[in-house]
């Protein structure tokens, strides 16, 4: 017992819809692929920056706490020269 061209073709037919689905299926399965590759990149870049920056030097607090000791130095000899001026500038006019 043989099969009838008309099973034949619906056979056929069957068969040509399964492969559209799988071809189907495959550019879906090939299509989210890529994009999870494309996202997965993207964030090791990211996971990069956070490491290098988490590798950074520490900010130098010591060499800040240095500089700022030395401006307030500079600026009391600036303000102990101001009144040294003002000192002569009122000694001169009381002596004059």
């Amino acid at each position: 017992m043989g099969m009838t061209e008309q099973q034949r073709a619906i056979e056929r037919h069957a068969q040509t819809v399964l492969v559209l689905v799988l071809v189907a299926i495959l550019l879906w399965v090939g299509s989210t692929t890529q994009k999870t590759a494309v996202q997965v990149a993207s964030m090791t870049v990211q996971i990069e920056n956070l490491r290098e920056r988490v590798n950074r030097p520490p900010i130098q607090f010591d060499r800040i706490e240095t500089r700022l000791d030395a401006i307030e130095q500079q600026l009391h000899g600036i303000s102990n020269e101001h009144l040294e001026f003002r000192r002569r500038m009122n000694g001169e006019k009381d002596g004059s």
